[in-house]
């Protein structure tokens, strides 16, 4: 009888041996997988926290900004007396607001004469707009 050539995991210990091999290989590829899966999750999971981070600080920032001015104003109205300005209504300040814009006049300037924020004469003119708007499209429907 001849000898014949066997190949390496012929044997039955070295069988198992690759098996083991192979399971272990197969365990280590699962977990690189994981733990790079979880690092990709925990980097975006830190670029939202900094976001939020972010628009919190703005969100402080503004509101301290804000606080600052409002007790600005009512320092500002306590130490002029209640007889300084005659009270205005809100329908003749819009009157001068849009006749000033139609002059013209930048809203900084109209902001100064009217004694009130840039924001509130924009939400002025934004609110006059819409209601306009609003009476063309009820018009339409008559």
């Amino acid at each position: 009888m001849g000898t014949y050539w066997r190949m390496p995991w012929q044997t039955q210990g070295e069988f198992y041996l690759l098996i083991a091999l192979v399971a272990v290989g197969l365990c280590a590829a699962v977990l690189l997988g994981l733990f790079l899966w979880q690092r990709r999750k925990g980097r975006r999971l830190h670029e939202r926290l900094d976001h939020l981070s972010t628009a919190l600080t703005l969100l402080s920032d503004t509101m301290e900004a804000s606080l600052h001015d409002v007790v600005r104003e009512l320092a500002r109205l306590s130490s002029q007396g209640p007889a300084a300005t005659p009270p205005k209504t809100r329908a003749a300040t819009q009157r001068r607001v849009k006749t000033a814009v139609t002059m013209g006049h930048s809203l900084s300037d109209i902001a100064a004469a009217e004694e009130m924020s840039e924001g509130e004469i924009a939400l002025m003119l934004q609110m006059s707009l819409e209601n306009a708007i609003e009476r063309a499209n009820h018009a339409d429907v008559r």
